[in-house]
């Protein structure tokens, strides 16, 4: 059975908040989400990546049907028949593949262009895919190259340069509506991007942090490093009209603020507009409350606007990244074609080898007559014509693979000798 390298996902070009947040996964139900796909037929090996901008399954496998199982396993996902998970995703397969992971990697594919959280985050899923035990030979290799090319982006371009991710738009909406040094600030969640924007914030001369968290004590070890104060997640709601400022980022599966108890909160407050910024995925905050008096709700499909005065040196360096993904691209596309050519080529000559060995068997009364050296004789003297017969074609599929375009070459000598080889 041939394995293939594809991809199937989506993404805040394809498809809207609203639908994304129904596909994404949550990191604590990343390692059965992994596990649920990789057990699904005709699929080897299973990466999956998902953020608040885009779901992607990555999918070593026998198609169609690997292809076919990871679609409805979407489908289910978002709870979305196939039709309508078809409209919001793509599909992509083997060179594609790599060079759109490594364009995500380079921040080149992202809602912020040189997003500086995506190489984090397409870290840690691995870190959790490796543990789940999903990953194989290609999808360790892909991903890792990945990590490499997203570093040397950074390193060796300004894409990367004027922070401009999610975490440094949603402190620069705040300051649009009030004064940051004056303000209260409550972040709710204490993830890594809870702390990314604290220090953001802090930076920027927050008057007060507080800290929310169902763990109460990751809170209060945020609130340590920041000088800050821990509330209590059960009280979220409670604390809403003592503050100026709301930041969520949690990956829980339902609204924490409820419009209802954001409204509450407003008719007792007697501090000005209330700032909330959610960057959860599923939202975090009742999208709703942003029709109430004096509040000021942002998600992430609306800090999309928010930052674009800060990529103009980023869109410079954008084409300098894409030459390092392209190189980057042929590297991996090399050794990915010498694996699969290795297999192929292994399959050809087993398949040359036992065609000889049974036509000499055929003729083992004819041979019966022959001394232990005539008998020597024929068999190398077949062999030597197998490996004549096979040196053009061995040699052409290496030489393919050597410049990551032998695909083509490797399905066409797959097919002419009926070679199956899997990866």
């Amino acid at each position: 059975m041939v394995a293939s390298l594809f991809l199937l996902g989506t993404n805040h070009e394809r498809a809207p908040i609203s639908v994304r947040e129904r596909l994404a996964v949550t990191r604590a139900d990343l390692p059965h989400a992994l596990e649920r796909l990789a057990a699904l037929p005709a699929i080897e090996e299973a990466y999956l990546l998902s953020t608040c901008n885009r779901t992607e399954l990555y999918v070593v496998g026998a198609l169609p049907q690997a292809r076919d199982g990871a679609l409805r396993w979407l489908a289910e996902q978002g709870r979305f028949t196939l039709e309508e998970v078809t409209r919001f995703t793509y599909y992509q397969a083997e060179r594609d593949v790599v060079a759109h992971l490594f364009t995500v990697a380079a921040g080149a594919n992202s809602m912020i262009l040189g997003d500086a959280e995506i190489l984090g985050q397409i870290k840690a899923s691995y870190l959790v895919a490796s543990q789940a035990g999903t990953l194989g030979k290609t999808l360790h290799s892909l991903v890792r190259k990945a990590l490499e090319v997203g570093k040397l982006a950074r390193t060796q371009t300004k894409i990367g340069g004027k922070a401009a991710s999610l975490s440094y738009a949603a402190v620069e909406v705040v300051k649009q509506h009030l004064d940051l040094k004056q303000a209260r600030v409550l972040i709710v969640g204490a993830g890594n991007m809870g702390r990314l924007i604290a220090k953001i914030a802090a930076d920027g001369g927050a008057r007060e942090l507080w800290f929310a968290n169902r763990t109460f004590a990751k809170a209060e070890t945020l609130a340590a490093e920041f000088a800050g104060r821990a509330v209590q997640f059960p009280a979220l709601s409670g604390h809403l009209a003592d503050i100026d400022v709301a930041l969520a980022v949690t990956d829980a599966p339902c609204f924490i603020l409820q419009r209802d108890e954001i409204r509450r909160a407003m008719e007792t407050r007697s501090r000005g507009p209330l700032v909330l910024v959610d960057l959860g995925a599923p939202r975090n905050i009742d999208d709703s409350a942003r029709e109430l008096d004096g509040v000021c709700l942002y998600n992430v499909d609306d800090l999309h606007a928010v930052i674009q005065n800060n990529l103009e040196a980023r869109r410079e360096a954008l084409q300098q990244a894409l030459v390092i993904v392209e190189a980057k691209v042929q590297e991996f596309m090399a050794w990915y074609g010498s694996a699969a050519q290795g297999h192929t080529i292994k399959a050809l000559l087993d398949l040359a080898e036992a065609v000889r060995q049974e036509e000499l068997h055929k003729l083992g009364g004819k041979l019966s007559d022959l001394t232990p050296q005539e008998c020597h004789a024929v068999d190398l003297l077949t062999s030597r014509i197998v490996n004549r017969l096979l040196h053009l074609p061995i040699t052409e599929l290496k030489a393919a693979a050597a410049c990551g375009d032998g695909q083509a070459l490797s399905d066409a000598v797959r097919r002419l000798f009926h070679v199956v080889r899997t990866r």
